[in-house]
């Protein structure tokens, strides 16, 4: 079994910022991984359309995918697009 690799996503999303997550994405496809947000998490237009092709790819693959730490704010957000089915359904954290 693949153990869960985590990634802290940044405050905001941004060129810089999606293209290190893009990277990542890339370097860790075929393992599991859980994506923890800060506090101060903001999800930006860019970030979001990289998170929803991801999490349908590592759906397709079967593998987890994880997005932490998200506030209530952000979640409604993600719940527009699907996205809340890949938050933690109970409150012990996965990533790290």
């Amino acid at each position: 079994m693949n153990h869960i690799v985590s990634y802290d996503l940044p405050a905001a999303g941004g060129p810089a910022a999606d293209a290190t997550l893009y990277a990542f994405l890339q370097g860790q496809r075929g393992q599991p991984v859980c994506l923890c947000a800060p506090p101060d998490f903001r999800l930006s237009s860019g970030l979001l359309q990289l998170l929803l092709v991801a999490a349908a790819d590592w759906q397709a693959r079967g593998l987890a995918f994880t997005i932490e730490g998200v506030s209530a704010e952000q979640s409604a957000l993600l719940d527009l697009t699907g996205l809340t089915a890949f938050l933690p359904r109970q409150e012990a954290a996965i990533c790290p």
